[in-house]
C-alpha cells in the first residue's frame, strides 16, 4: 500500500479500511477509497502526475490516464502544462469500459 504523509487541509484524509495506517495516495485517493469500499461503482479523478494511477494501484482498481484531449475537460489548455487529464476509477475493467464507451 502506498505510504505518504497525511495532510488533511479540508477535513479528514482517506484511509484504507484494510490497513488504517495507509492512505490511497494521490489527489484522487478519496474517489479510489469510495470505489474500493463499494460506495460507488465508478468515480471521477484527475491525473497529472499519477493522481489516478497511484490510488488505483494502491486499492486494486482499474483506471487509465487518457491521452490529451480525449476527455473533454475544463482544466484549461495549460493546466499542469497539458499533463492533467480527467479519468475514471472502477472496480473492474468491464465496469470501467461501460463508463467510457466513446473512448474505445
Amino acid at each position: 500500500m502506498w505510504r505518504s504523509p497525511v495532510i488533511a487541509t479540508f477535513g479528514t484524509a482517506a484511509f484504507s479500511s484494510w490497513t488504517p495506517a495507509s492512505t490511497p495516495g494521490g489527489s484522487s485517493g478519496g474517489s479510489a477509497a469510495a470505489v474500493a469500499a463499494g460506495m460507488v461503482p465508478i468515480a471521477h479523478g484527475a491525473d497529472g502526475l499519477g493522481s489516478l494511477r497511484i490510488p488505483a494501484a494502491s486499492w486494486g482498481l482499474v483506471t487509465l490516464k487518457p491521452g490529451r484531449g480525449i476527455v473533454p475537460a475544463e482544466l484549461g489548455v495549460e493546466a499542469w502544462y497539458g499533463m492533467s487529464e480527467n479519468g475514471i476509477l472502477a472496480t473492474t475493467g468491464r465496469t470501467w469500459h461501460s463508463a467510457t464507451p466513446y473512448w474505445t
